[in-house]
């Protein structure tokens, strides 16, 4: 800003004198007013909700900044108002060369109009862009809570169904039931130490639903049969966890039944994405068994606040079975 009057000063070098009075000094003042409206005027007035003292306050401080410009010119020898030694080459004809007095100081005070607008506009941005960082943090910080919030709901419902698994097993089976319990343990180290994380290698979420699933066959009888797939760990992306284990818990929940049975859980990686799937009998004269209940909810919530936009979630019956199917993109 300071280099522009002398590139584009319309006569010779020599008369820097004159580049100096009537440009940089109001350009110096033009950057007083702005630091002046930026740090402290817009804060205190505009956001202040005193708007019209700011408008009085910036005039006040215009008419003097022109006045105190004025004066400063005038109070050297001025080569365009008084005793100029003529204008450049090629504007001999031209008698509005010399500038009128008053109308330079009436261009000033309207051009010191600009950095207050300025100012005004750039801290108006920066305050929206606060606001706007602010209320993301809100935001997250709300999704945070209330995902741990649903994780806090999901353990509770876990137990209650683990135990209520083992207790089954105790009187029919005592190791058995042994041996559910040290499967136990190892699940809630799982979720007291892993789970935390807002996410987990699949590779660890496929080690607990084996593991939950070696629990639930030593309640199964020869009537039902029971298939796994779980893929080889060769490709190990990132995923919110527990998310699968609802699904699990009502597949065994919903799938056993008294005459035979078939249950088949099934999870596999395509690219980017993660696929699992679920099988099991479906009983209609059971209208309890609708495949629903806090596990479910919870899974919903937790897909549409983690993975909206990236996840497909759906459950069909057929034949008497119950299927459901969910991916999810991990990228």
């Amino acid at each position: 800003m300071f280099s522009l009057p002398v590139l584009f000063f319309p006569g010779e070098l020599n008369s820097f004198r004159v580049v100096f009075r009537m440009n940089w000094i109001f350009i110096f003042f033009a950057g007083i007013l702005f630091y002046v409206n930026y740090f402290y005027l817009v804060d205190f007035f505009v956001f202040g909700k005193k708007t019209v003292w700011f408008i009085i306050i910036n005039l006040l401080i215009i008419a003097l900044f022109s006045w105190l410009n004025d004066l400063l010119i005038i109070s050297w020898h001025n080569p365009f108002i008084e005793g100029a030694p003529g204008p450049p080459p090629g504007h001999e004809h031209r008698p509005m060369f010399k500038p009128d007095r008053n109308m330079m100081v009436i261009r000033n005070a309207s051009t010191y109009v600009i950095p207050v607008i300025i100012s005004l506009i750039l801290k108006v941005m920066k305050r929206i862009k606060k606001v706007e960082a602010e209320k993301k943090d809100i935001e997250h910080e709300h999704l945070q809570s209330e995902l741990i919030h649903l994780k806090h709901q999901l353990n509770p419902h876990f137990f209650f169904n683990s135990l209520n698994n083992i207790y089954a097993l105790v009187d029919i089976s005592p190791e058995k039931s042994k041996e559910a319990i040290h499967r136990m343990a190892k699940l809630i180290r799982y979720l007291l130490y892993e789970t935390d994380q807002q996410q987990v290698q699949l590779s660890q979420e496929i080690e607990f639903l084996k593991q939950y699933v070696e629990i639930m066959k030593l309640r199964l009888t020869d009537r039902t049969r029971l298939t796994t797939s779980f893929p080889a760990e060769s490709a190990n992306p990132n995923i919110a966890p527990l998310l699968f284990l609802p699904l699990v818990e009502n597949a065994f929940k919903h799938g056993i039944i008294s005459s035979y049975s078939e249950i088949a859980i099934e999870l596999k990686l395509q690219d980017n994405t993660i696929i699992f799937t679920t099988q099991n009998a479906y009983n209609l004269k059971d209208n309890k068994n609708n495949q629903s209940g806090i596990g479910i909810e919870n899974l919903k919530k937790r897909l549409e606040l983690l993975y909206s936009g990236k996840y497909e979630y759906k459950t069909s019956i057929e034949n008497g079975i119950f299927h459901t199917f969910l991916s999810i993109k991990t990228t």
